[in-house]
């Protein structure tokens, strides 16, 4: 498999896919828990973009070929992690009772 792999990018000239780029790119937001939180600030912020609307449709390129067939739902004005902390506070042991 792995010589398959590197076949296929030989052929590519050595380019990633989009697929092993955006694996790269969660792998390294997912890899620090303050990345991750400015990406969901950043995308719960991004929810007033789309006013009332529930779903994403079309999308441009690179993601055009994906939402061609699929709707992404818009996302949510509030991220988990704001939830839990306004829901739980941030003073709370993992048995999820209040310190």
């Amino acid at each position: 498999m792995h010589l398959r792999t590197r076949v296929v990018d030989e052929h590519r000239g050595g380019v990633p896919s989009a697929e092993a780029g955006a694996m790269k790119a969660m792998a390294w937001t997912l890899a620090n828990h303050k990345r991750l939180e400015a990406v969901q600030k950043a995308a719960t912020a991004s929810n007033r973009l789309f006013g009332k609307r529930r779903t994403i449709g079309a999308m441009p390129w690179p993601l055009s070929g994906w939402s061609a067939a699929r709707d992404a739902p818009v996302p949510p004005k509030e991220s988990f992690r704001e939830w839990w902390k306004r829901e739980r506070g941030s003073g709370s042991d993992r048995s999820g009772e209040q310190q």
